[in-house]
C-alpha cells in the first residue's frame, strides 16, 4: 500500500517505527546522508534486539528509507510505504530530553542541504521542543553567536556564504572593528545601528554571487543550552565526511559527544579556510584546506544554484565520500579515480 495522495499519518508511521524496536533482528536500509543516519541511530538506540545498517543492499530490509528528488519515502515491508515530502526522517521520532539534539540536527541539516525552510511538521517539532529547553529567536544566521566572539561567528558562516569573510579571520576581525567593536565582542553587544550595518555588509558580500534580502540573513534560530543547531549541522557534516557514520551514531546514543564534534569543526575552521570551486560537466572540483565535500557542496549550491557531486582535489588526486558516490566501499574521505 502506498500513501502519497494525502498527508501522511505521522502517528501511524511512529507506531510502526516503535513496533520495529521489538524485532529480535532489525535491518535498516538507508541512503548515506546525515538525516537518515540520525533517524536510524535513534531506532537502533531503542531497539531491544540486534540492529544493522545497510547503505547498499536492499535485500531483507525490515525498514527501507529512500531520499529522492521528489521527497522522502519510508517503507515497512508487508505493512506499507509512506511519502513524507521534504519532511526529514529525524522528525518522525517523538521528542524526549535525551534525543532533542540529534533530532533537531537531522532536521536542520536536511533543510540547509535541500535549500528549504522547515516543513510544517518540522516547525511543530521545534515548537514542542521549547517546553524541553529549546530557545528560538529571530536573529542573524551566523554560527553560535551566543557563545563565540562575533568575528568567529562571521568567519564560520558557511550558510550563508560570505565572500571575503567566510573562512577569513583577518577580514572578519576588520569588519567587527569597523563596527566599533573588538575581537572579544559578541553579537548581543551590538546596538541597532551596528546590527543594521552588519546586515548591510553581509548582504553586500552575498551580492557577489546572488541577490539577497534580509530574509536570507535574519532567520529563526534554534538553540539548545550551549548548542546552536546551525553549527551542529556544520560540525555533523564535517564529521560524517571525515569519519563516516560511527561518530554520528555516537552523538545519537550519547548527545554530549556533540562537544567533541564541535571542537573538531572549530579546530579546523578557525585556522582559516577557503573553497575554490570549479563547475565541471559532471561534478564540482574543489580545492580547499577544509576537506569536507558536503560543506563545499553547501557553498556550491549557493554560488552555482544546482546540485552536483563534489570531489576534493589535492595534489592532483581526487577525494570524495559515499554521500556523493554510493559505490565507494569505505566510509569517510576516499580517493576516487573516475568521476564520469
Amino acid at each position: 500500500m502506498e500513501n502519497f495522495l494525502t498527508d501522511p499519518d505521522y502517528e501511524v508511521i511512529r507506531r510502526n517505527v516503535i513496533g520495529l524496536t521489538q524485532n529480535e533482528n532489525l535491518k535498516i536500509c538507508l541512503p548515506f546522508d546525515l538525516d537518515s543516519i540520525i533517524f536510524s541511530g535513534l531506532l537502533m538506540k531503542y531497539s531491544s534486539g540486534n540492529s544493522y545498517l545497510s547503505f547498499s543492499s536492499t535485500e531483507g530490509c525490515d525498514l527501507l528509507l529512500r531520499n529522492e528528488a521528489s521527497g522522502r519515502w519510508i517503507e515497512f515491508p508487508n505493512i506499507g510505504k509512506y511519502f513524507l515530502g521534504k519532511t526529514s526522517f529525524s522528525s518522525l521520532f517523538s521528542l524526549s530530553v535525551n534525543d532533542i539534539l540529534p533530532i533537531l540536527t537531522g532536521m536542520m541539516t536536511s533543510a540547509i542541504q535541500e535549500r528549504r525552510q522547515l516543513t510544517e511538521t518540522e516547525k511543530k517539532i521545534v515548537e514542542s521542543s521549547e517546553s524541553l529547553g529549546v530557545n528560538v529567536e529571530n536573529s542573524f544566521k551566523i554560527p553560535n553567536y551566543k557563545q563565540l566572539p562575533l568575528f568567529v561567528s562571521i568567519m564560520l558562516s558557511i550558510d550563508p556564504y560570505l565572500p571575503e569573510l567566510t573562512g577569513n579571520r583577518e577580514n572578519s576581525i576588520k569588519l567587527v572593528k569597523e563596527l566599533g567593536e573588538n575581537e572579544t565582542s559578541k553579537l548581543e553587544e551590538l546596538n541597532e545601528t551596528q546590527r543594521n550595518t552588519l546586515a548591510f555588509r553581509m548582504l553586500a558580500s552575498m551580492s557577489k554571487y546572488r541577490q539577497a534580502t534580509s530574509e536570507d540573513i535574519i532567520v529563526s534560530r534554534i538553540f539548545l543550552m550551549e548548542y546552536d543547531i546551525l553549527e551542529m549541522a556544520f560540525a555533523s557534516l564535517l564529521s560524517l565526511d571525515f569519519h563516516g557514520p560511527n561518530r554520528i551514531l555516537e552523538m545519537v546514543f550519547n548527545p554530549s559527544f556533540a562537544e567533541t564534534m564541535i571542537d573538531e569543526f572549530r579546530s579546523h575552521a578557525m585556522k582559516g579556510f577557503f573553497f575554490d570551486i570549479r563547475d565541471e560537466k559532471n561534478v564540482y572540483k574543489v580545492e580547499t584546506n577544509l576537506k569536507s565535500p558536503q560543506l563545499a557542496h553547501l557553498i556550491a549550491l549557493q554560488q552555482k544554484g544546482k546540485s552536483k557531486p563534489v570531489v576534493i582535489v589535492d595534489g592532483g588526486k581526487m577525494f570524495s565520500t559515499k554521500f556523493f558516490f554510493p559505490q565507494l566501499k569505505s566510509n569517510g574521505l576516499m580517493r576516487i579515480d573516475n568521476v564520469n
